[in-house]
């Protein structure tokens, strides 16, 4: 065969061709991966800088928190003395001790972010990463909480370039609740418990409830929300609760509810105030600790009741479908008629008063009290609460965040 003369020149053409396209190529890889890095490179700047944020915040928390707590007993004896200090005879003022304490409380917190913190002041993490707390301001969404609310940005200073990210918090501070307080009158004598036939407050001055969690707020609750939480709040309910469906928490709150209170599934209680001027029914409760219910009316609950280091106090009759356990320094106290259709157990160091008719079907045992009294006034003689529990501090909470 033949060979022609111009073939070298066909395979040197497409040798340049695809060496030209592998060079093209290589480039536009290259140009990628120094894009790609440089862009990995802003992003991590950037997630660096927001961590600074988020430090400062942590920082800003601990600050206010620590000051917080510290204050906490010696507010306590203030109020003390002014309640004290009362005229005998004389009704306390409690909204003056609330605005009193949220005056005291509001310029303890300012001074501690004065102190520690500043406006403007740039405080070092670690090379070459800072935080400076941008503005602050606290004001008042209730007669007893207090929001603090900030601004802070996270710093990266390197090389003489400068990148940073802002993030706001809100923060929420509440006092206790002065008018629950068993200091109650001038002369000393405690008036635990309460007038059983008026547990809903006169004055219920709240925004409406939001959601169906509750979190670190005062707030008004509609009676047909299904509600999942209440915790660290107060909530009234002026028209009564009723929960068909769901499971209800309640921890370091208190409610109030003008009429009867209905609820399919409540969960827990915990560190927590019921006051129910009305009727309280219950399908299934799991667990009541460290808390006082106070019921009106009558009192119904399906399932097996347990109680520690808590108390019932139940103005109306009360039935119980379950057992009921009464344990750990925990007090049953009923004027009315009670029927437990299980065993009963009353543990030592715990006890139960009743005026009325009382039976337990599936036994009694346990080494508590049980005490039979002569009068409904007899009841409440022997059903006095410890001081401790009237008082109660809630944590502060974090209720916004902010990312700009």
């Amino acid at each position: 065969m033949k060979k022609l003369n111009n073939e070298h020149g066909y395979v040197l053409l497409i040798v340049l061709f695809l060496i030209v396209l592998i060079m093209s190529s290589s480039a536009v890889f290259l140009r990628g991966s120094i894009g790609n890095a440089q862009q990995e490179r802003r992003a991590d700047e950037s997630h660096l800088t927001v961590m600074a944020a988020e430090a400062g915040i942590d920082y800003t928390k601990i600050v206010l928190n620590n000051e917080f707590s510290s204050r906490e007993e010696e507010m306590d004896n203030l109020v003390k003395q002014f309640i004290a200090s009362t005229p005998k005879g004389q009704a306390v003022n409690y909204e003056e001790i609330h605005e009193q304490m949220m005056t005291k409380l509001s310029f303890y917190l300012e001074d501690a972010i004065q102190r520690h913190i500043g406006t403007g002041n740039a405080i070092k993490i670690i090379e070459p990463y800072e935080f400076r707390l941008v503005r602050y301001s606290f004001s008042s969404r209730s007669d007893r909480e207090i929001v603090f609310e900030g601004e802070i940005e996270g710093i990266q200073e390197e090389n003489r370039k400068v990148s940073s990210k802002k993030i706001s918090f809100q923060q929420s501070f509440n006092i206790p609740d002065y008018s629950q307080s068993s200091e109650a009158t001038g002369d000393g004598t405690s008036v635990v418990p309460p007038n059983m036939r008026d547990l809903y407050p006169d004055s219920t001055a709240a925004p409406d409830c939001k959601g169906k969690k509750v979190e670190s707020t005062t707030c008004k609750g509609i009676k047909n929300n299904d509600y999942q939480l209440i915790q660290q709040s107060t909530v009234y309910f002026p028209n009564g609760l009723s929960i068909d469906n769901g499971n209800l928490r309640v921890y370091d709150s208190t409610i109030y509810s003008k009429t009867d209170l209905k609820v399919s599934n409540l969960n827990k209680i915990i560190n927590s105030d019921l006051n129910i001027d009305g009727t309280f029914q219950a399908k299934n409760m799991n667990g009541i600790e460290n808390s006082t219910l106070r019921i009106h009316g009558t009192a119904s609950i399906t399932s097996n009741t347990d109680m520690e280091k808590s108390n019932m106090l139940i103005l109306g009759s009360a039935h119980l479908n379950g057992h009921l356990n009464v344990s750990k320094n925990s007090m049953v106290c009923i004027t009315g008629s009670l029927t437990v259709d299980k065993q009963l157990i009353v543990e030592k160091g715990s006890k139960l008063v009743h005026w009325g008719s009382f039976v337990a079907f599936g036994g009694i045992r346990g080494d508590g009290e049980i005490i039979q009294a002569n009068s409904e006034a007899d009841v409440w003689d022997r059903c006095n609460l410890p001081n401790e529990q009237s008082i109660k501090w809630i944590k502060p909470t974090i209720i916004d965040v902010k990312y700009d």
